[in-house]
């Protein structure tokens, strides 16, 4: 409906160029059925490309997200603290031994799982 509206009032102005010049009133009805048709133009537009979306999306035309998350379940704190079998430095160096510890959260990228 909008499309044709718009080529109803370029032809009614006499081309696209005089859209938006004025309007000759010729009778009552006509002249400020354009009128209001003017001012309504750029609402008509939104309800009519939002309709036309939730369509598409009711009746599944739209593409699916194929991504997928994957849940990563991290252990807990005592499993963690306990679990220090397979570092052999935590055997070999001794708390007087260590001068500074620099953690790498700077480094680190950001890890981002589909």
């Amino acid at each position: 409906m909008t499309v044709s509206g718009v080529f109803l009032i370029a032809k009614r102005q006499g081309g696209f160029k005089a859209f938006f010049s004025k309007i000759i009133k010729e009778d009552f009805n006509p002249y400020y059925h354009s009128i209001l048709g003017r001012y309504t133009l750029i609402p008509i537009v939104i309800v009519t490309v939002t309709g036309v979306y939730l369509s598409l999306e009711k009746f599944s035309l739209l593409p699916t997200d194929s991504h997928r998350h994957e849940v990563v379940v991290m252990p807990s704190a005592k499993a963690l603290q306990n679990n220090t079998d397979g570092f052999n430095v935590f055997k070999s160096i001794t708390l007087s031994d260590v001068a500074h510890v620099e953690f790498p959260f700077r480094k680190m990228k950001k890890i981002i799982l589909y």
